[in-house]
């Protein structure tokens, strides 16, 4: 990634993105941070905090890794309610849903 292509000098956030309006969107943005190995700061469009700024989400390659692998292993039903979650309870579930899948691998590498 460039800094030009971020607006950003060696060490700063990237510039603030508008949230993608649709599922497929936000995960193809997804797919872009982990293979651009970047982090990208998403602006919840009529969100604001308390103090009437608006609410950004940072993602890093980590994040945006394990949203992208939770999706794919989702049903499309399931896939679509998983992603229009807002951001903090869609982290959450996808690292128990994560947490879960290596205790179940466990269990089977034991028998």
């Amino acid at each position: 990634m460039t800094t030009e292509d971020t607006d950003a000098t060696e060490g700063d956030f990237p510039t603030v993105e508008p949230m993608p309006d649709t599922a497929d969107a936000f995960l193809a943005r997804m797919r872009r941070v982990v293979t651009e190995r970047s982090a990208v700061t998403l602006r919840w469009s009529g969100t604001v905090s308390t103090d009437g700024k608006p609410i950004d989400s940072i993602v890093d390659m980590y994040t945006a890794s394990m949203l992208v692998t939770v999706a794919d292993a989702l049903s499309p039903a399931n896939r679509e309610k998983f992603l229009g979650m807002e951001m903090f309870p869609m982290v959450m579930i996808g690292w128990r849903l994560i947490e879960a899948a290596k205790g179940v691998q466990a269990a089977r590498n034991d028998v």
